[in-house]
């Protein structure tokens, strides 16, 4: 008996301390086209939904590129509106070969920032 009310203590506790994410943290999924990432100009995809999967068709999208070794310019992309609800285009230009690191920050229209980074791989 002792057993079990000390496991439903436990139980509850744990359930209690479960971490939900927060419900202005949008969910952010990128593309690229065309997929074979070689240097040069290409087009990255957002996509921006809140936590039910609905589409945020009113956010600000701010993206960087970074190269992951120090002293390279960083490249920065302007988001469009995209083909669906929800979804941003960004013209984007890889301007050397290697291990690349792109943050896309999301601004609600609350003002709540989200910010995301996604690692790449381009070709020379």
């Amino acid at each position: 008996m002792n057993k079990s009310i000390l496991l439903l203590a436990l139980l509850l506790t744990l359930v209690a301390c479960r971490q939900t994410a927060a419900p202005n943290n949008p969910n952010v999924v990128i593309r690229v086209t065309p997929d074979h990432l070689t240097v040069g100009i290409t087009a990255l995809i957002v996509e921006v939904s809140d936590a039910d999967g609905t589409a945020i068709p009113d956010a600000r999208i701010e993206v960087r590129g970074d190269m992951n070794h120090a002293g390279m310019q960083p490249v920065f992309g302007d988001a469009q509106p995209g083909d669906q609800p929800g979804e941003y285009r960004v013209p984007f230009e890889w301007t050397m070969g290697g291990d690349w690191i792109v943050t896309i920050t999301v601004i609600l229209p609350d003002d709540t920032r989200t910010e995301q980074s996604f690692e790449f791989v381009v070709e020379s």
